[in-house]
């Protein structure tokens, strides 16, 4: 059975429920995206790249899309730094 997902605002906090999937649910509050968006932009190079990677894999399914929507990264970044072998 394919997952499936739905999106869900309510007072500013985002939750998407994707069913298939155990019943997961992921929760990006405004504090929480804060925080993500200041230690991605305090970050350069491998590190960064290492960063979005390992965010995006904890976000899970529909990990990339979540994060450009709600963080604005970039999904082709977050693709390359997911092709490159951890060091």
């Amino acid at each position: 059975m394919a997952a499936a997902f739905s999106l869900f605002v309510v007072n500013s906090v985002i939750i998407i429920e994707i069913s298939g999937a155990a019943g997961v649910s992921i929760v990006l509050t405004s504090s929480l995206k804060q925080l993500l968006k200041q230690t991605a932009s305090q970050l350069k190079g491998a590190a960064k790249r290492k960063f979005l990677a390992s965010t995006v894999q904890g976000l899970g399914l529909g990990g990339q899309r979540l994060a450009e929507i709600e963080l604005g990264w970039n999904r082709g970044t977050i693709s390359r730094s997911k092709s490159f072998p951890e060091a």
